[in-house]
């Protein structure tokens, strides 16, 4: 059974009714009381080092927590830290940073309720931050309602409901219902570290968060210059600072003059922000300013203050490679497995699992069970046909204006499917199995980036004269248009077999499959 340290330093998990409110108390071995079925899962110890509402946490308090995992590094195989909600993923961040390579598991969580409230989440999210512990998959995360979020991307997002947390520009590392984890297999992790030196626990608390608002008062950046050695701005939408009447950006200029270390982020949650769109960004680009990327407010405030109490001579050169090297989130370990490789992509009309069998079937059936199954993905019913072709297409949800629009085929689509593989060296085809001009395929799927196109009557030699008409005729007679393609190529058929009415009297194909 695995060894696993509980350190307690309070928050609402700890908390009892008083005269004046919720006040931590509880310590933890009364926390442990509450979840003894958890005996079952590990051999379980704990320790408290502080009982405190989050809403005191300061990154003294968040060292002594990096401290003490050090300290009982060698004794355990991971690690859990009941803590407030409040500033739950200040803490998580700081220690993703202190705790760089450690190579065991220390999972945080809390709760909205107290343990002691009848209808609490703390049982649920304690067991279930103990559970994952157990699973030894190093890196530091927060455990909330079931969802394992990657400790650098958690942000409470509600202030009285379960589902406090959400994992920000990052999947979710894992579901855990029942005592039983589901993992995503889509993110990809270094679980298996063997450093024991990655631990740092040191935090420089000489930084400043400004929310910019319109009419902010530019005399707050003189302020900070004389008093803070870095400065994280939150600007507006994908990074826009004001630059005329009230002009930030030559205040950051002259910040950046004086040697404090200046980050911009966006006030929005998802998406991160970019300085290359918009003129006022471009200016501020020209800057030597530190550009935040898709990381949370709370990520790249506690990332600076660890850069801060580690960087000496040259320290914002040194801080902005530091802040701005942040690893893509989005490559996983699927990322590169199909490059260079050809893709043949078909959108089955009507296609159901229902309808599918391992011996009438057998090519969908080794598809679904050995290949990629996408459980998530939806499609608009009401626009029939079209409607899913363009989300395929695009990954956009299409609407009727929309689609007026995309039938048109005067659209520029940078980032339609056959595009990208255009740009990565790919030659493109697509088919249709029915008349070409029915719904401007034969244009839309040219602005898509397809440069090879035949349907009936388009240059596709299939019987056009039935209804439905065979999807195994169109590939059987296109196959060698690319199969022996110079360069990799991009396929994609556009089905029609499937169309109902599934009556003998009115579909061919459902009559010739009659006796299946």
């Amino acid at each position: 059974m695995k060894n696993i340290l509980l350190i307690a330093t309070g928050g609402t998990i700890a908390c009892s009714s008083s005269d004046e409110g919720l006040t931590p108390s509880a310590n933890v071995n009364e926390l442990l009381s509450y979840i003894p079925h958890i005996k079952e899962k590990c051999k379980l110890s704990g320790i408290s080092i502080m009982n405190i509402d989050s809403t005191n946490m300061n990154p003294e308090l968040m060292m002594n927590i990096a401290k003490t995992i050090k300290e009982y590094k060698d004794d355990y195989d991971g690690f859990v830290v009941a803590h407030g909600t409040d500033t739950m993923s200040y803490t998580a961040a700081a220690l993703v940073y202190m705790l760089n390579n450690f190579y065991k598991p220390v999972v945080i969580t809390g709760s909205q309720l107290p343990m002691e409230a009848e209808y609490t989440d703390a049982k649920k999210n304690l067991s279930d931050a103990i559970i994952y512990a157990c699973e030894g998959r190093a890196g530091v995360y927060v455990a909330f309602d079931g969802c394992i979020i990657n400790g650098a991307h958690a942000r409470k997002v509600k202030t009285r409901s379960y589902d406090a947390f959400e994992s920000v520009n990052y999947p979710v590392v894992a579901h855990i219902k029942h005592s039983r984890i589901t993992h995503n297999e889509a993110v990809q992790g270094d679980y298996n570290k063997s450093d024991n030196s990655g631990i740092e626990p040191e935090l420089c608390s000489d930084v400043m968060l400004i929310k910019l608002f319109p009419g902010i008062d530019n005399k707050i950046f003189e302020f900070i210059k004389g008093h803070y050695k870095a400065v994280v701005i939150e600007s507006f939408g994908i990074g826009g600072i004001p630059n005329i009447d009230n002009n930030i950006v030559e205040e950051i200029h002259k910040l950046i003059e004086a040697g404090v270390a200046v980050v911009v982020t966006t006030q929005c949650n998802y998406e991160g922000v970019d300085l290359d769109i918009y003129e006022v960004g471009k200016k501020l680009a020209k800057e030597n300013v530190i550009i935040a990327a898709d990381m949370t407010t709370e990520a790249v405030v506690m990332k600076l203050m660890w850069a801060l109490a580690h960087f000496g001579k040259n320290a914002v050169t040194d801080i902005k490679k530091y802040i701005e090297d942040n690893p893509g989130t989005s490559k996983n370990k699927y990322s590169g497995m199909f490059e260079n490789k050809n893709f043949i992509f078909v959108v089955a009309e009507s296609y159901s699992e229902i309808g599918v069998d391992e011996e009438r079937t057998p090519t969908l059936y080794k598809l679904i069970h050995n290949g990629f199954t996408f459980d998530n993905f939806y499609v608009p019913y009401y626009l029939s046909t079209i409607g899913g072709e363009a989300q395929s297409l695009t990954g956009l949800y299409p609407n009727y204006a929309t689609l007026t629009k995309w039938k048109s085929g005067e659209n520029s689509f940078p980032y339609g499917l056959a595009t990208v593989f255009k740009e990565k060296g790919y030659n493109t085809y697509a088919y249709h199995a029915h008349n070409g001009y029915f719904q401007n395929r034969y244009k839309y799927l040219k602005s898509l980036g397809f440069d090879n196109f035949k349907a009936c009557n388009m240059g596709l030699d299939i019987n056009c004269d039935i209804w439905p008409e065979s999807d195994i005729e169109m590939i059987n007679t296109s196959i060698n248009d690319y199969i022996n393609s110079d360069k990799p190529f991009m396929t994609y058929y556009m089905t029609v077999s499937g169309h109902l009415d599934y009556t003998k009297e009115s579909n061919s194909i459902v009559s010739k499959n009659w006796d299946l």
